[in-house]
């Protein structure tokens, strides 16, 4: 079984932390899982959303970690996801984490992410993760509260994966 694991950003590094987190949980869960790990390019390349949703189509679950600027998601990823078709996430689990400064900004970004993915077909799984920059202290890697959401993330995305290779 095989999961995308995206990374939407070409500058902020803190949006891998949490996915790290979270594909080590899920790959102690299930050994044989396999984990294609995206980056947004750093350039702009032509074949990287074709790439991506052909990815899509061989995996039931996209863990997809976002930063948000203002209230707004980046542009390459709400066109990315506006030009994919109806359906196109049919059947497909999706794991949001979304960085930014405050959590206004936040939710009101994450509500359009949902909105597009469902629209989509995808299922979007419970809890979204919301990560300020209060959430990253120094000296560890994410706060306790962060960790035990992203552990209840887990626990949905291991229940979604069992269910889906019955």
């Amino acid at each position: 079984m095989k999961i995308i694991a995206l990374a939407f950003s070409r500058a902020d590094q803190r949006i891998r932390i949490p996915l790290d987190y979270l594909s080590a949980l899920l790959s102690e869960a299930f050994p044989a899982l396999t984990r294609d790990f995206l980056t947004l390019p750093r350039e702009e390349d032509s074949s990287f959303f074709p790439q991506l949703a052909s990815a899509l189509s061989d995996a039931p679950l996209l863990l997809l970690s976002t930063p948000v600027f203002q209230d707004s998601l980046p542009a390459a990823l709400e066109a990315f996801l506006q030009d994919l078709p109806q359906g196109a996430l049919q059947g497909k689990a999706l794991g949001i984490m979304v960085t930014g400064k405050n959590a206004w900004h936040l939710h009101k970004a994450a509500k359009t992410l949902v909105s597009l993915a469902e629209e989509r077909g995808a299922r979007i799984l419970k809890p979204l993760i919301f990560l300020e920059s209060k959430d990253y202290p120094l000296n560890t890697p994410l706060a306790e509260d962060i960790l035990t959401e992203l552990d209840l993330l887990a626990e949905a995305a291991e229940a979604y994966l069992l269910a889906y290779d019955r």
